[in-house]
């Protein structure tokens, strides 16, 4: 997730979805929590909406004709397995870091909100000065660069930016993921034709993960208001 996307569509929150956009005082009246059943109609746009609906036709392809499901125990299992990838790839800010400290503070004061309390949740600051980016897989793990760190101009801002992460597993966006890697795998026996099917499905899913974008900023509201910040500023 980049940064000017979340600035953009706090923005488009603002001017779109509030309650009284004339007032100087946002009322926050939506959505009314982190799990959202449905978005808005003025809060996406209709160039989404074929996309969308193609992302959830390809899903229901999946649900009907593979014997797919998940355990929290394996989602925690393939987080790890991820997490391992995440280490190989990318240097931590060492503990102690005032800023390590900040972004785990901001993230305990969100999880006492969360409807999905079996997810346990730990996030790293990425040693990464260039890349302003934020990212998550299952298992509950969050990274933050310190690109994207320097960049953010309030707390508000941080939070909204870390809750974002936390809605797409309380979103279950993670667990659909594993499955469409997991139908991908199944089509063949062999794992390079299954890369290449997985491939293709990640183009198809492309409009439809930005769906999920979208539902995941809606979360981010409800979270960032329940822990005692403006998801507008």
């Amino acid at each position: 997730m980049k940064i000017s996307k979340v600035t953009v569509f706090i923005l488009f929150i603002i001017l779109s979805c509030s309650a009284n956009p004339n007032s100087s005082i946002i009322k926050y009246d939506f959505p009314q929590q982190s799990v959202v059943k449905f978005i808005p109609d003025k809060c996406i746009s209709p160039i989404h909406e074929p996309m969308k609906d193609l992302g959830s036709f390809f899903d229901k392809l999946v649900d009907d004709n593979f014997e797919i499901d998940f355990t929290h125990s394996e989602e925690v299992s393939y987080g790890k397995e991820i997490k391992k990838v995440m280490d190989k790839e990318h240097d931590y800010v060492k503990e102690g870091n005032s800023d390590l400290l900040k972004i785990r503070k901001i993230l305990n004061n969100i999880e006492p909100h969360v409807s999905r309390k079996e997810v346990k949740y730990s996030i790293y600051l990425v040693n990464d000065l260039k890349t302003i980016n934020a990212w998550t897989h299952s298992g509950g793990y969050i990274y933050i660069t310190k690109a994207l760190l320097d960049q953010v101009e309030s707390d508000d801002e941080l939070t909204f930016i870390i809750a974002h992460e936390v809605a797409h597993h309380e979103n279950h966006h993670c667990d659909k993921a594993l499955k469409r890697i997991k139908a991908a795998t199944q089509l063949s026996r062999d794992r390079q034709l299954g890369s290449i099917i997985y491939g293709l499905m990640q183009y198809v899913f492309a409009g439809f993960d930005q769906h999920q974008e979208i539902e995941s900023d809606l979360g981010a509201v409800y979270l960032t208001y329940k822990a005692g910040l403006n998801p507008a500023l």
